[in-house]
């Protein structure tokens, strides 16, 4: 069946393409591989990607990082990450739980980490709070997303600088404190109670 689809997919509408795509996403890493040469695959995607409409460009980008953990890009995540669309939002964490299961934990996917955990959606949040609490402590299977974003900013200077810059508007002497909740109210220009943090790290 996913050899029909290879050979179809190139000829089909999106609907069609989604579908193919959602069968190779659920399909074992192992099944693929006996079936197709792996640089065939991903050269396929690629060319799925540039052929193929927005949508299922996420869903062939997913499907690139199961089959190798390498070939993630920043600029996807990030567009995906800050998409105001939860379903594509929910594709990028699909993508950081594959990325994290690989023991991948770069600054750049730390990063997308802290956007995620400020996203708008209660249940993007917890999910993405979920899978990387273990970063932080190995006996506490969820810790709040609001105390991992306090956790990713102090321990990363380079994620708190990409969070200075993506959550404020402007540097003029106009910037408030709280601009940046204007479009998301999770999101602050500065982490807000920050300082709390090693008190509350005590506690767990």
């Amino acid at each position: 069946m996913i050899q029909l689809a290879v050979r179809d997919i190139r000829n089909s509408g999106p609907f069609v393409q989604r579908y193919i795509l959602t069968l190779f996403l659920n399909s074992g890493t192992a099944d693929l591989a006996e079936l197709f040469d792996a640089c065939f695959l991903k050269h396929f995607l690629h060319e799925l990607i540039m052929m193929t409409r927005q949508s299922n460009r996420h869903l062939a980008n997913l499907l690139l990082i199961k089959l190798d953990h390498n070939e993630w890009r920043f600029e996807w995540l990030y567009s995906s990450a800050t998409n105001d669309d939860q379903k594509v939002q929910s594709i990028a964490v699909r993508a950081l739980e594959l990325l994290l299961k690989k023991g991948n934990l770069d600054v750049q996917l730390c990063k997308i980490i802290v956007l995620l955990l400020k996203s708008e959606n209660e249940a993007i949040r917890e999910k993405m709070a979920e899978l990387c609490s273990h970063v932080v402590n190995l006996k506490i299977d969820s810790l709040n997303p609001e105390i991992l974003f306090w956790w990713f900013v102090q321990c990363f200077p380079e994620v708190e600088e990409f969070i200075s810059e993506y959550g404020s508007f402007d540097s003029n002497e106009h910037t408030h404190l709280f601009d940046a909740c204007v479009s998301n109210p999770y999101t602050e220009a500065v982490p807000i109670c920050i300082e709390y943090l090693s008190s509350v790290l005590q506690l767990l």
